[in-house]
């Protein structure tokens, strides 16, 4: 993971706490403060973000070089999954050094480092 993204992640964490500390006061008020939807925003941006700068990184590592940084493509079927990223990351899957990768990001477990798909 790059360093930017390990700090997205921790910024989530600390989003996720402020949430909950936001909807703990909210759900004894019984009313939605502004605070509320701000926090769970902002979480859900840094979320995306997360997203794709790790699409980024995946095509520095295994994509062309050139071209525009590409967006994490959200799809709701693994299909539309693919072919997404096929749109976003010009024959990536047919690179053999991703296809560890790609199978960690369909199984939603963590790349921790190179290497350690197996």
């Amino acid at each position: 993971m790059t360093p930017r993204v390990d700090v997205l992640l921790r910024k989530i964490d600390e989003g996720v706490e402020t949430v909950r500390g936001h909807y703990e006061a909210d759900l004894a008020a019984k009313e939605v403060s502004d605070e509320l939807l701000y926090a769970v925003s902002h979480m859900v941006a840094d979320c995306l973000s997360a997203l794709d700068w790790t699409a980024n990184a995946i095509k520095e590592k295994y994509g062309p070089s050139g071209g525009r940084s590409p967006y994490f493509p959200l799809r709701a079927t693994q299909q539309e999954f693919e072919r997404g990223l096929d749109d976003q990351i010009k024959g990536l899957r047919s690179n053999l050094d991703f296809r560890c990768v790609y199978s960690t990001l369909l199984s939603g477990r963590r790349v921790r480092r190179a290497g350690s798909c197996s």
